[in-house]
């Protein structure tokens, strides 16, 4: 059974994808990460670079965007952009480390069967569909473009004209609404909603194989069910988060360490850095009867499969190199490739296979559109990972609403404190849980950890014996 989650009633959203209940995706938006591919942006130019044939554009981020010439739409390529020019962007890469947003003037929208191209004149019809079916699309959507063109994809064959016609419309009046806030707000700033994020994320799913969407939010749950009408079940559940929380840490946990078990005592070695990501392939545990080569392709098609998921899971992106158990067989090195191959099918993202080189080192790419998980979630050491301090302020966020007693008392360092209440929105705290909260600063405490918890009564007599100490209630 695979369930999606989307939870987005704490500080930090979540959104989430189970298989026979355990984790397959997770992915964290935080409040300054919320720009994802796809989003609109209303932006001015700030510096137009003929040398790098690219244009710098301000659009309410702490980091000008990057937009290269060759994304400019047939307009723009025809009467140029000048600086200090206001337009309308779309972001096709999110923010990197210091690097800002990628942006195209070739703005796409989607909804359904249609992709609609607000800069272009053209309808374009899938190739896959029969002749006369590409006709009777093409007569069907061209007559009612009032402005733009748009993209007819294979899905539309089972589609019927009112269902069309009605995304069309709703696309069209989309890009309007966001011509039409562009006016009005007169600076740098979004302009499509923020819960697009939330309906992306189900768009980059495979829902025909999807038996449950859960969310925590009755506004969400509406919005789900009018895009995709009975296709899918959505269900509200505003406490999940609850049940939730120890698996998503258990994971968190998990993720910490470079050192992945990869079966059969096979184990990965993970180091990322900016420039590329190294996979080193250990087999020190792997024990077998097979020959010395007949073991090495075993161990190295065993890791192909486990590399495969770990790039998913962990978002690695840019250039990656797999340290595979050397192989002086082109036939052996041939089976691995075919298993990697075959592994990194169900990835969402385009990956570029291009096989080993003469140092016996496999070579691949994988599409960049967002921040790896391992930079959103630690801070990256020489020797480990260590936990970011947003990590463990959003870690507590999620202890605290999976609380049941009465009252609770944490302990806190005073600068974990000064930091949780910068990063956590206490409001929304305050609204989710139904726990009396109480913060006593200690400097021999790292971070946080949970003094005591239980009825109002205890924790009033322990407040009482401790007056002395410095403790804030929520």
């Amino acid at each position: 059974m695979t369930t999606i989650y989307l939870l987005t009633q704490l500080t930090e959203k979540l959104h989430m994808t189970t298989t026979e209940a355990s984790i397959t995706d997770l992915q964290f938006i935080r409040p300054n990460e919320e720009v994802v591919v796809g989003a609109i942006f209303y932006g001015r130019i700030t510096d137009v670079d003929h040398q790098l044939q690219a244009s710098f554009v301000d659009i309410g981020l702490s980091t000008p965007a990057y937009l290269d010439h060759r994304d400019y739409n047939k307009a723009d390529v025809k009467s140029g952009l000048t600086e200090g020019q206001y337009i309308i962007v779309q972001v096709t890469k999110s923010p990197y480390l210091t690097k800002g947003a990628r942006l195209s003037r070739k703005i796409n929208l989607t909804e359904g069967a249609l992709v609609y191209l607000p800069y272009d004149t053209h309808v374009n019809v899938s190739r896959k569909l029969s002749d006369e079916r590409r006709s009777a699309l093409y007569a069907l959507l061209d007559p009612q473009l009032q402005a733009g063109g748009v993209v007819v994809r294979t899905k539309a064959d089972t589609m019927s004209d009112q269902t069309l016609l009605s995304q069309l419309e709703t696309l069209y009046t989309r890009f309007q609404d966001y011509l039409t806030q562009a006016n009005e707000q007169k600076k740098p700033g979004q302009l499509s909603q923020k819960s697009e994020i939330h309906m992306r994320y189900l768009e980059n799913n495979d829902l025909a194989a999807v038996d449950h969407i859960i969310v925590d939010d009755v506004k969400l749950k509406r919005q789900i069910e009018a895009t995709y009408k009975d296709k899918v079940k959505v269900q509200v559940k505003q406490s999940v988060i609850q049940t939730l929380a120890p698996e998503i840490t258990d994971y968190i946990e998990r993720l910490s360490t470079p050192v992945i078990a990869a079966g059969l005592g096979v184990e990965l070695v993970v180091e990322q850095t900016e420039a590329m990501t190294v996979i080193d392939v250990n087999s020190h545990s792997y024990t077998s009867n097979q020959s010395r080569a007949r073991s090495v392709v075993a161990i190295n098609k065993q890791a192909a499969n486990q590399v495969a998921k770990v790039i998913r899971q962990r978002n690695l992106s840019g250039m990656i190199v797999i340290d595979f158990i050397r192989m002086t067989s082109k036939r052996d090195q041939q089976a691995v490739m075919d298993t990697l191959k075959k592994a990194t099918e169900q990835d969402k993202q385009p990956v570029k296979l291009y096989g080993f080189t003469r140092l016996g080192l496999y070579e691949l790419t994988r599409k960049r559109e967002a921040t790896s998980v391992m930079y959103t979630l630690f801070d990256q050491g020489v020797s480990a990972l260590s936990y970011k301090l947003e990590t463990q302020c959003y870690e507590l966020e999620r202890r605290l609403v999976s609380l049941k007693s009465d009252a609770a008392i944490i302990a806190v360092s005073p600068s974990f404190y000064l930091a949780f209440c910068q990063y956590v929105d206490q409001n929304v705290l305050s609204e989710r849980t139904s726990a009396n909260l109480y913060f006593s600063q200690d400097e021999s405490t790292s971070s946080f950890s949970l003094l005591r918890s239980g009825t109002q009564a205890l924790i009033d007599a322990f407040l009482l014996e401790n007056q002395s100490k410095t403790i804030d209630k929520l």
